[in-house]
């Protein structure tokens, strides 16, 4: 994605494009539809950093607790395509950790659900880091 879609997916109600019409079944990317993104910046540490073919450089934008930073340009050399980074799930809202089980079988969910996209998209790079407990 370029610069300026960049600041536009984490606004709230942005919504991804289909290139041919309505059609679903020409959904080529796994890109985030509608309030994803936003959400996940509402509730954790959210970094995305994209190089679009088109751009000599890369960009990167920071949301923490639904405020997102400026804009900047990435340091290094960048690979095109977008990196989406999600941190400290659910920091910005401790009434959600009740709700959660053991760091544990949280972590194990994810990776499940991250295995299943994998499996999927072999021609997609997928890592999860270990988790750190949020729980103090």
């Amino acid at each position: 994605m370029t610069q300026d879609d960049l600041v536009l997916a984490v606004e709230r109600h942005a919504t991804s494009k289909l290139a041919h019409g309505d059609d679903l079944l020409a959904i080529r990317t796994l890109g985030f539809r509608g309030e994803a993104l936003p959400s996940i910046g509402a509730v954790a540490r959210l970094a995305i950093t994209t190089r679009h073919a088109d751009e000599p450089h890369a960009w990167t934008i920071a949301v923490e607790g639904r405020r997102p930073n400026r804009r900047l340009r990435a340091g290094g050399r960048s690979a095109l395509g977008t990196q989406v980074q999600v941190r400290d799930l659910f920091f910005a809202t401790p009434a959600r950790l009740k709700f959660l089980k053991t760091d544990r079988t949280e972590a194990e969910a994810i990776r499940d659900v991250v295995r299943r996209l994998a499996m999927s998209r072999p021609d997609v790079a997928f890592t999860v880091a270990p988790a750190r407990s949020a729980r103090r």
